[in-house]
């Protein structure tokens, strides 16, 4: 916008130049008084009568309200005339400003195709058909106006002298216009309703109708005649009105009983109502531009429907007609997509937000309340809810495609809510109907693996459409949402398996050490139950599953170790329904022996670095679980105490940490030692059921090999043995042979002769012998240690020498007498 003027009004006239010298007079410039005076912003500005020259205003007087211009001075019409001068002098400069491009053009397009053809003369070996496209025009910005005298030609659009110009102010309101507006269309709607009851009571049947009928009519007619003068705030106030008479008129035709619709449904009647209603209010915003109309429109389709279809439907059960009304309003609400209009050659765009969040947050509320009554669909039949809740899915995925396609560049929190819906409903539908059913062995499998498998082919689709931009991004982040909602709902299906599984490893266990020594080794560890075997089946599914589909989605290289831990974990738990015993101890075994193999392969071969944590897992889970469970029968425990004391021995060849070496030896030397104190039991539990005697063989045996790790350490018998594994096997040797001395001290002693014949050794010979052997391996640790760091050890060795040699001492006299 630009002004023009110096002086305010009111200020004094201008008064001509004195003459001087003889000089002629200096011509008074007008233009410092032409006050506000803005720009023209088309030809129409130009040329137009009823707008005032200077400020544009309609005008209504021969005086401008706005500006105070007087339209009756003489020199009103010269103004005409300069404008209609003015207007075709800028037609023509646009004119020749088209022909200068189009000649432009069309001098570049012969020069390109003139370089082809030489190209093409030349290139004969390799001729190609070549389509030579002429150069396109330049797009220019469209015409703001047109001329009253020439026409621009619709090929080459051609931008204004007056683009540049700034836009005039938009029109503001006062706070005072606004309340007074919305006080004034609130009262208007409080009399119509007033006034409908007045004739009601005062009038007949036909009066009362024409009346309301009337006002309803004047309304729209009004409303309508307001916007089409620009009146848009008076406009939508009256609109509102309407609305409301509308209504009103809807409550009076069932009051009357018109056309018979006091004896219908009141829910099927307002329904239709709501629905017609719609149908004429978006007409109407179709024919006056009214927003008012559009917005009620809108927001009137989905409870209007859902109203319809709930009354339609009384004759089904409770569930049933809930889950198809909200349904139904879910497909109605399709209608958001619809809400934003393109721009026209007759129309302008038309985004539609307001309506489009109305219809939207109806639509999500009717997903939800279909969500909640599919599981209610049908009581009597356990499976009807499962094509409920897919249809509830596929609803969902409608409607976020439908935002996707009306909003492909912005997420929306919308799409996402619709997305989540729709992969929870798929991915809950079989579980659904499973717990309808109420058979465990059905809840147990059913339900994860087909959660598991809408899941990954949900992850399917969306890594389909990886990388993808512009319209098909928004497909792509609703996909990602649906899968994140179905592998939620698949990871809490799997919780019921493999609390089973779980479950069933614990009993095995248990009840092996729990019935140490009292079991046969064909006796079942766990009760035989279908649950048990469909409860791993589920997990060994969802694992293959999950393997096949990141192998078709080549991603299965970069989380490989995730279906690795899933089937070491499916395998360790199938063990326990292996029968008996003995086949659950060899199953165990049999893995953990697989699982070193494989670690050691590894070690000479290509071989994928992160399996090796599963295997070692596997390997330490399966040995330790197979150990245990071998001490529920006589005949099993030393099977599984000498496997394992092997399966620890050859894991030190496979390559790691000293640390871990040492820890395999350590662990190997404490079940060496628990396994002769259980075998000295064994051999001497028939002769001796008491447990004095029983305990001093256990205590004999461990300290004959306590004795012998100790001398295991003294002697560099294997150049594999580090120091820190030498040291492990004292320290363990030495806390060994010490408890056993104690236990031996302090039991032997009270023996009467008769037990001690019953012994697995005789005493006190085998005690001189093996007390004389500890005394001999301390001397030798601390005389001549085999590493020279070994600090503490030399300590610990001289702190034991004088209470050992006591003891040498007490079982030379115990021969001697």
């Amino acid at each position: 916008m630009a002004e023009a003027g110096s002086k305010a009004a009111g200020s004094t006239p201008p008064k001509e130049a004195s003459i001087s010298g003889g000089a002629r007079p200096t011509t008074l410039d007008y233009r410092r008084f032409a006050g506000r005076v803005l720009f023209p912003r088309s030809f129409s500005d130009l040329s137009s009568t009823s707008q005032c020259p200077a400020c544009q205003v309609t005008l209504v007087a021969t005086t401008c309200l706005a500006c105070d211009l007087d339209l009756t001075h003489p020199s009103a019409i010269e103004i005409v005339t300069l404008s209609r001068d003015a207007a075709t002098l800028l037609d023509r400069r646009l004119e020749v400003i088209g022909k200068i491009r189009w000649d432009t053009a069309q001098a570049r397009s012969a020069a390109a195709m003139a370089a082809e053809e030489r190209d093409a003369a030349t290139a004969k070996d390799n001729r190609t058909n070549t389509i030579v496209a002429p150069v396109p025009l330049p797009r220019i910005a469209s015409n703001a106006g047109t001329s009253p005298n020439h026409s621009a030609p619709p090929e080459v659009p051609v931008e204004t002298a007056t683009a540049t110009a700034a836009a005039p102010p938009p029109r503001r309101r006062s706070s005072v216009q606004v309340i007074l507006l919305i006080v004034g269309i609130s009262l208007l709607s409080v009399a119509a309703v007033f006034f409908l009851v007045y004739a009601f009571i005062n009038f007949g049947i036909l009066g009362r109708s024409l009346i309301i009928a009337a006002v309803t009519v004047a309304s729209f007619a009004i409303a309508s005649s307001l916007r089409r003068r620009s009146l848009s705030a008076t406009a939508e106030g009256i609109a509102v009105l309407s609305v409301v008479l509308v209504y009103l008129d809807a409550f009076a035709i069932r009051a009357n009983d018109f056309f018979g619709t006091g004896r219908t449904d009141g829910a099927t009647f307002w329904g239709a109502a709501l629905v017609l209603t719609a149908a004429g209010f978006l007409a109407w915003h179709r024919l006056s531009g009214l927003r008012t109309a559009n917005i009620v429109g809108f927001g009137a389709i989905v409870p209007g429907v859902a109203l319809v279809v709930g009354g339609l439907s009384q004759s089904a059960d409770d569930g049933s007609r809930l889950f198809i009304t909200f349904a139904s309003a879910t497909l109605a609400g399709a209608v958001h997509h619809w809400t934003r209009r393109p721009a026209t050659a007759t129309h302008p765009a038309f985004e539609g937000r307001p309506e489009r969040f109305i219809v939207r947050g109806l639509t999500g509320l009717a997903l939800f309340g279909a969500l909640v009554a599919a599981s209610t669909v049908a009581p009597s039949q356990p499976w009807a809810s499962t094509p409920a809740f897919l249809a509830v899915a596929g609803l969902a995925v409608l409607h976020a495609w439908l935002i996707g396609r009306s909003s492909p560049e912005e997420p929306t929190l919308s799409a996402a809510f619709f997305a989540g819906i729709g992969g929870a409903a798929a991915a809950v539908s079989v579980a659904a109907g499973a717990l309808r059913l109420g058979d465990l062995n059905v809840t147990v499998i059913a339900p994860p693996v087909a959660a598991a498998f809408i899941a990954l082919g949900l992850e399917l689709l969306w890594r389909r459409s990886s990388g993808a931009t512009g319209a098909a991004a928004s497909p792509r982040r609703s996909a990602l949402i649906a899968t994140i909602a179905a592998a939620t709902v698949a990871g809490v299906a799997l919780l019921f398996p493999l609390a089973v599984a779980v479950e069933s490893t614990a009993t095995a266990v248990s009840r092996a050490l729990a019935s140490a020594w009292t079991l046969a080794p064909q006796d079942p560890l766990v009760q035989r139950a279908a649950i048990l075997g469909l409860a791993v089946a589920a997990l060994a599914l969802c694992c293959l599953m999950a393997t096949a589909a990141w192998s078709m989605g080549k991603t299965l290289r970069r989380r490989a170790s995730l279906p690795a831990w899933f089937g070491a974990a499916v395998l360790i738990m199938a063990v326990p329904l292996l029968p008996g015993l003995t086949a659950v101890l060899a199953g165990w075994l049999v893995l953990a022996t697989a699982a070193l193999g494989a670690l050691l392969a590894s070690h000479h071969g290509d071989f994928a670095p992160h399996l090796r944590a599963p295997l070692l897992v596997l390997l330490a889970t399966s040995g330790t679980l197979g150990y245990l469970v071998g001490w529920g029968s006589t005949a099993t425990g030393w099977i599984g105490s000498i496997v394992v004391v092997g399966l620890l021995l050859t894991g030190r060849l496979v390559p790691a940490s000293p640390l871990g070496r040492a820890t395999a030896l350590g662990a190997s030397a404490i079940v060496v030692l628990i396994g002769v104190a259980a075998a000295a039991r064994q051999l001497a539990l028939p002769a001796l059921p008491a447990f004095t005697p029983d305990a001093d063989n256990a205590f004999r045996a461990v300290s004959i090999i306590a004795i012998a790790l100790l001398a295991l350490c003294a002697f560099p018998l294997h150049a594999g043995f580090s120091s820190l594994d030498r040291r492990v096997v004292f320290w363990i040797g030495g806390a060994a042979a010490a408890l056993s001395f104690i236990g031996l001290s302090l039991s032997v002693g009270g023996l009467s002769p008769a037990d001690r014949v019953s012994l697995l050794l005789p005493e006190p010979v085998t005690g001189l012998v093996a007390n004389t052997a500890l005394l001999a391996v301390l001397l030798l640790v601390v005389i001549r240690p085999v590493d020279s760091q070994r600090r503490w050890e030399r300590l610990a060795a001289s702190v034991a020498l004088a209470p050992v040699l006591s003891l040498v001492v007490d079982a030379f006299a115990g021969v001697i007498d």
